[in-house]
């Protein structure tokens, strides 16, 4: 479904964050629809435009097109037999995917995806930042249609990263798609593991041209490469030796020369090193020139986004960090990878989705240093229960956040690490992980007040 095919249509815009609003813009200004109304079921959506209850079903009734946000399930809308689009699916209908790198995976498309973006900048390419991170893919086409009237500029990259819920709804494909990797997330919303994992394929399945860029140390990653060999076309490897690589302080090809060096970069842990080989195979697959000293610099300079892995400060001896966007254990296991060698004070615990925390229980017990975890409600008594006590492991479980943070603060010895990595999304008392951990920072006094 194109924009133009909305016109003169009664239209329901059926979520209103980002999204909603981008797409009401887009849809006013470039495609005339007869009338568009706007639903949502969200307590947060308070403009006095937004239909809810009765009026919202009888606004969905007399649609002719339904234009859903992301997060909104696909089987809230099938029963209605009505056709359904969403931005980013708008997004690849106008462009086709041109010039568009298209970033997804469970864990680590945010920050692949921003540093591409930033290596691209670096040497001197035009690029835009959209999706899932920077501005709304609908945005961005309505300023292109705008003031170049044309889809996107010819000689600009559109860097994207790209949620399973975005992916689920696309029907085409972006000239570079990268996955960095797979492991159970969202069951709720796609059903089943194997639903997710098929919805996040979907990204790589329109286009026979595509360059397929994976992450081949990802196991699930790995073995759905064995098993499907046929799924996905045009790959390219990175995180293994048959792909760039890291190795110590380098980046290295296949054939284990020097490409670049993680010496002053600022991200933390074998995964973000692996994060950063994805970026450099996507620079490569377009052609850009890897020892050129502008990608160095580009790497040298690059900082961890905000709420991932994030060094906030040191408070009495303690390094802090933010991993507020740690909602699953495989996140909470590379955070403690990445401090290794240090002792850790680890916060873990949120919303229970009933997932299995048994391999991050494992990894916390094969920890060599002094490791002190402290469960935060709901699932953070549960995973506490599956750890074994040992002389250098303690776990603890608290009924408030705010007692397990005073609890860090005061009994986190001098040159350990105090670590937010929950493991598990914030819903219930906190209104996302945002909110989760900027009221961390708060207690722990390390707020950011600018």
């Amino acid at each position: 479904m194109r924009l133009h095919d909305l016109g003169g249509r009664r239209v329901v815009i059926w979520g209103w964050g980002n999204e909603g609003r981008a797409a009401r813009r887009v849809l006013e200004h470039h495609a005339r629809p007869r009338s568009i109304v706007v639903v949502d079921d969200q307590d947060r959506a308070s403009d006095d435009e937004v239909l809810r209850g009765a009026e919202a079903q009888a606004a969905v009734a007399a649609a002719e097109v339904i234009v859903k946000s992301p997060g909104v399930p696909p089987r809230a809308l099938a029963r209605l037999g009505k056709p359904v689009t969403g931005g980013t699916q708008l997004w690849f209908a106008e462009t086709g995917g041109e010039h568009t790198i298209g970033v997804t995976g469970s864990k680590g498309k945010s920050t692949t995806t921003t540093l591409i973006a930033h290596l691209l900048e670096a040497v001197g390419e035009s690029v835009v930042l959209a999706g899932n991170v920077g501005r709304a893919l609908l945005d961005v086409l309505d300023v292109d249609l705008a003031t170049v009237g044309a889809k996107a500029p010819a000689d600009r990259w559109n860097a994207l990263e790209l949620s399973s819920f975005q992916c689920a709804e696309v029907e085409y494909s972006p000239q570079i798609a990268v996955l960095t990797a797979l492991f159970p997330e969202h069951l709720d919303w796609h059903g089943s593991i194997d639903r997710y994992y098929a919805d996040k394929i979907n990204l790589f399945q329109h286009r026979s041209d595509i360059v397929t860029i994976v992450n081949a140390d990802n196991p699930n990653v790995a073995a759905r490469l064995a098993a499907r060999s046929d799924e996905l076309v045009n790959v390219i490897t990175y995180g293994t030796v048959a792909g760039l690589h890291p190795e110590g302080p380098h980046i290295r090809d296949a054939a284990g020369t020097p490409i670049a060096s993680l010496a002053r970069c600022a991200l933390i842990g074998h995964h973000n090193a692996v994060n950063a080989c994805g970026a450099l195979t996507v620079l490569r697959a377009v052609g850009i020139d890897l020892v050129d000293p502008r990608v160095q610099a580009g790497i040298d300079s690059f900082q961890p986004l905000d709420y991932r892995l994030q060094p906030i400060g040191e408070l009495g001896g303690r390094s802090v960090v933010d991993d507020g966007l740690s909602t699953a254990p495989d996140a909470a296991i590379a955070a403690l990878a990445a401090y290794a060698d240090r002792p850790v004070c680890i916060l873990v615990g949120g919303h229970d989705r009933g997932l299995d925390y048994r391999e991050l229980a494992a990894a916390i017990a094969a920890r060599a240093l002094p490791t002190l975890v402290l469960g935060v409600p709901e699932s953070g008594a549960r995973i506490v229960s599956l750890i074994e006590p040992s002389p250098i492991i303690h776990a603890e479980s608290f009924a408030d956040f705010d007692d397990a943070v005073a609890f860090a603060v005061r009994e986190t010895p001098s040159g350990a690490v105090i670590l937010l990595s929950p493991a598990a999304p914030s819903f219930g008392r906190f209104a996302d992980y945002k909110a989760r951990s900027d009221h961390f920072r708060e207690l722990i006094g390390l707020a950011d007040d600018s």
